[in-house]
């Protein structure tokens, strides 16, 4: 990309010159006083780099708001034209260096001041000659956008997904490397999704319309791929976010397991939403949100009475594969039927009803139609009785049918308990719960 240095006409020419050397640019944009204007050549001529060179006048040098008014349109000619723009702060008055300063504000660019080397300043504080040396400033927006960043950052970390995104989007207005922000906003996006157990996530595409994917095409393709091929983005993330593309890594191989192609369900896939709910009711407790985390293992535990009847075959396998629900078949339930589970199931209005092609149970029913088959689990569980309290502390809940909130001990006893039947419905249940955790950034000040 070409570079052009905005620099200031000042009596202590050989500052510009300096910073002419250092950033090397293709374009200088001299900012003057008809005081200076004789300086220009001066700076051309003794200069070892050949330039470019644009003028802009300054009437008044005591005027912020023409500095800020005539640096500005710089700005916007140097962005039009595609610069990569550097800033010298070395010359020029007070007010035309705040003025340059104000205009720069929204536009990514470098500031360099020129100063001296250790000892190089006389008795009254002025560089002695030969002495100068330049220094890289941060741009003042670029302090605000870290700010922002790291807000961003500590908002995602604690699963305040729409927080962090707002903090992000600010920072973006900071024009502070609005690529990398851009990225670290789609990466937020897509786990505040994944948050909500949705297994699709729209996108602008080309043509600039929205389109759909799936979660694990999205991460993949347009998170981790776009990293990978941005020179740029590859080395900053890998340098400075290598924990969270590492434990990215372990999500795109847990969504692939749990998201087939389309977003549509199969077989195999029921059971990675059993570490995906316990995951995300651990981060309800994280936030101790009790209440949130309560409800989502009390479907914890039904989906594990669900995942068992699916393997005795009294789950209608179509209409879970078509629309992600769980309906027990009635003719295939009196075809296995025995002595225990005809007396269990013959009774009820929705079994006698002859419109009714499925059945659907409660929880606790799943389990006592899962005893008629002799399933251990469902053994297990009927029997547990400390289970069965803190299961009940659900239906006392306020976001249930009670006004109690939800409380934290419990919750976690809660959590661990289930923790252990769902190791039972599936064997690879703590290694996909590693793989499904959220990442986290790294914050900007550690």
């Amino acid at each position: 990309m070409k570079k052009a240095l905005i620099v200031h006409v000042g009596n202590n020419y050989t500052r510009a010159i300096k910073s002419i050397e250092k950033v090397k640019p293709n374009l200088v944009y001299f900012i003057y006083t008809k005081t200076h204007e004789k300086y220009i050549d001066l700076i051309i001529d003794e200069s070892s780099k050949t330039f470019e060179k644009k003028l802009k006048l300054i009437s008044d040098f005591q005027s912020i708001k023409e500095s800020y008014e005539k640096s500005k349109e710089i700005f916007k000619e140097l962005k039009k034209e595609e610069y990569e723009i550097h800033v010298g702060v070395s010359n020029g008055t007070k007010a035309m260096v705040v003025g340059l300063s104000l205009a720069s504000v929204g536009y990514d660019c470098e500031f360099s001041y020129v100063g001296s080397v250790k000892s190089g300043r006389d008795k009254t504080g002025k560089v002695k000659p030969g002495n100068e040396k330049v220094f890289d400033e941060f741009h003042p927006m670029k302090q605000l956008a870290t700010i922002e960043i790291n807000r961003a950052k500590r908002y995602f970390n604690n699963y305040q997904f729409s927080e962090s995104l707002f903090y992000f989007e600010k920072a973006k207005e900071s024009s502070y490397n609005t690529e990398r922000v851009d990225m670290y906003i789609k990466i937020v996006k897509l786990y505040q999704i994944w948050d909500k157990f949705e297994n699709m996530i729209s996108y602008i595409n080309n043509k600039n319309n929205y389109s759909e994917t799936t979660l694990q095409y999205y991460l993949k393709t347009m998170v981790q791929k776009e990293i990978n091929d941005n020179e740029n983005l590859k080395e900053y993330f890998y340098t400075n976010e290598r924990d969270f593309m590492n434990q990215m890594d372990k999500n795109i191989i847990f969504l692939e397991n749990k998201i087939s192609t389309k977003g549509k369900i199969i077989e195999e896939d029921i059971y990675y939403y059993l570490p995906d709910l316990l995951n995300n009711a651990q981060r309800r407790i994280e936030e101790e949100k009790f209440d949130d985390a309560t409800a989502r293992l009390y479907r914890t535990a039904e989906l594990i009475s669900q995942i068992r009847l699916y393997e005795h075959n009294l789950i209608e396998k179509k209409r879970l594969m078509d629309h992600k629900v769980f309906h027990i078949p009635k003719e295939e339930l009196v075809n296995k039927s025995n002595l225990k589970s005809s007396q269990f199931i013959s009774p009820r209005p929705d079994f006698q009803n002859y419109k009714n092609e499925t059945l659907k149970l409660s929880l606790k029913e799943n389990f006592e139609l899962l005893w008629c088959f002799d399933d251990k689990l469902a053994i297990k569980f009927l029997k547990d009785k400390k289970l069965d309290n803190l299961l009940s502390n659900r239906n006392n809940s306020i976001l249930a049918h009670g006004l109690i909130p939800a409380d934290g001990e419990d919750v976690i006893l809660l959590f661990e308990k289930l923790i252990d039947y769902s190791r039972k419905t599936f064997c690879e249940l703590d290694e996909c719960m590693e793989d499904a955790k959220f990442p986290k950034f790294r914050d900007i000040y550690d």
